[in-house]
């Protein structure tokens, strides 16, 4: 038995012993956990359970450091487009709605129309395009009365501030130095304290660039992110390029699936004849010119002993791989085929099922930081139109779930008939019926409040009058007592 000689490593990847003596079987054992693994077939253990396959399968780099190739991925391949922008088109699919009680209807509506036409909608959605695709991104306002390297005064936003909001990635911004705190703890390498960025030249107080981080990377990567997140490129590299090998395959067997071979007599002799150089360019003048004719005029003209033949393949199971290929994507995405191809998978109950996945996916991951920025977005035109922020300030996004205008009409004409029911009842006031039926657009116009005598409103609405007294007859035939 040959003899393999083994360092112990301690944790800090320092040896500690040399073991000259020991046989291959207990060699293995030799791993730093705390280092890229050399050989971690542990002894016994079986071929399945070692991390072998699973090391041999990973970069060991990540794809989101290279904003060059994704930045070309997203202008050159559709379907990352896709991937990037589809989720936050649907999770701002129908804008927001404002709710606070110290602005009314006519003034939301004038800070609605402010957003459009200033295109706030777009930044927003611009920044989530940038964060799904880099791994980070910002939102950044802009305004002439005011000193980009100090901090935000939204106290000072005016009718001439000028405001404009601008989405940028995070290889836009740089912060000008960086100070790691050696007390604090919960961040790798400690925590990132800066106050500027650095966008174009121009210098922005921190306070200025609101971020998203793309998506959370573990401890032992977050440190080579500078601060940003991981780009959704990142857990598709595979997925992807079995997709885009697949459809270059295809590509090249349709393109060559047709061969014509020509045989021309005494072809062999000709090519290996020393002096038969003009032999072999007459040969290939030959096949050419027999190319030719059959190319614009349909048809070939062939000596009596040479011989033609076309040769076409049939190919299956190219459609299985594609489908296979498209499922796998989806699963990684977390997007319904229906989004990403225009088709549903099967066994999804007509796509209801992974619709409603994909909706409590944009709930919960898309929405949460697009809306962040909003409320801010909004803050800043509440400011700008009105000189104030609403304390009450809210925020909602329109439900994923879009019913068909059939429904939609079934689901008011019930809510209608329990109003005028509960109207009638005298449960609610005909003021609060018409408050319940404008909040729910049960009507196409908005309905006003009328000042109606008692003989105009229903009879159940109607002060209920005082019980008369009867009074009570004497007895007949005696007196009253």
């Amino acid at each position: 038995m040959d003899n393999h000689p083994v360092t112990i490593l301690n944790a800090a990847g320092q040896p500690i012993k040399t073991i000259n003596s020991i046989g291959p079987s207990v060699a293995p054992f030799s791993v730093n956990s705390f280092a890229f693994p050399q050989l971690a077939t542990f002894p016994g253990a079986p071929e399945i359970s070692n991390i072998n396959g699973v090391y041999d399968n990973l970069r060991w780099y990540l794809v989101t450091n290279f904003w060059q190739v994704l930045s070309q991925l997203y202008c050159e391949i559709g379907l990352i487009k896709t991937i990037v922008q589809v989720p936050v088109d649907d999770a701002l699919r129908g804008g927001c709605e404002i709710q606070t009680k110290e602005l009314d209807d006519t003034e939301i509506q004038q800070l609605l129309n402010r957003m459009e036409e200033k295109q706030d909608f777009v930044a927003i959605k611009e920044t989530g395009y940038w964060d799904r695709l880099y791994g980070g991104s910002a939102t950044i306002p802009l305004m002439d009365d005011q000193d980009p390297e100090q901090p935000l005064d939204l106290a000072q936003i005016g009718p001439d501030s000028n405001v404009e909001f601008r989405a940028v990635d995070l290889w836009e911004l740089f912060w000008d130095y960086a100070k790691i705190s050696e007390t604090t703890y919960g961040e790798p390498m400690g925590q990132w304290d800066f106050e500027f960025f650095s966008y174009w030249g121009v210098k922005i107080h921190t306070s200025r660039v609101w971020k998203m981080t793309g998506i959370k990377a573990p401890s032992y990567i977050r440190p080579r992110l500078r601060g940003w997140g991981l780009s959704v490129v990142e857990e598709l590299i595979r997925e992807l390029n079995r997709f885009l090998k697949t459809q270059d395959v295809l590509y090249e067997i349709l393109d060559e699936s047709k061969v014509d071979v020509l045989k021309f007599a005494g072809l062999i002799d000709a090519l290996f004849n020393p002096a038969g150089q003009n032999t072999k360019d007459n040969i290939a003048r030959r096949a050419q010119w027999a190319n030719g004719k059959k190319n614009y005029m349909h048809t070939i003209v062939l000596d009596q002993k040479d011989d033609y033949e076309i040769r076409q393949p049939s190919f299956s199971g190219f459609a299985e791989i594609s489908q296979q290929n498209q499922a796998e994507l989806s699963c990684a995405m977390r997007i319904p085929q229906t989004k990403l191809f225009g088709q549903s998978a099967a066994g999804f109950n007509s796509g209801e099922d992974d619709i409603e996945n994909y909706n409590g996916m944009i709930e919960s991951e898309i929405r949460p930081t697009l809306k962040r920025n909003l409320q801010r977005v909004v803050q800043v035109r509440c400011q700008e139109l009105f000189g104030f922020v609403p304390a009450d300030l809210l925020i909602k996004l329109p439900s994923m779930r879009v019913v068909s205008s059939t429904d939609e009409e079934n689901i008011k004409t019930s809510k209608h008939t329990r109003l005028v029911a509960a109207w009638q009842a005298g449960a609610i006031s005909r003021q609060q019926y018409l408050d319940a039926c404008n909040k729910d657009g049960l009507f196409p116009i908005k309905m006003e409040t009328l000042q109606l005598s008692p003989d105009d409103l229903p009879i159940s609405a109607q002060e209920p009058e005082e019980e008369k007294q009867i009074p009570s007859k004497a007895p007949t035939g005696g007196r009253a007592k």
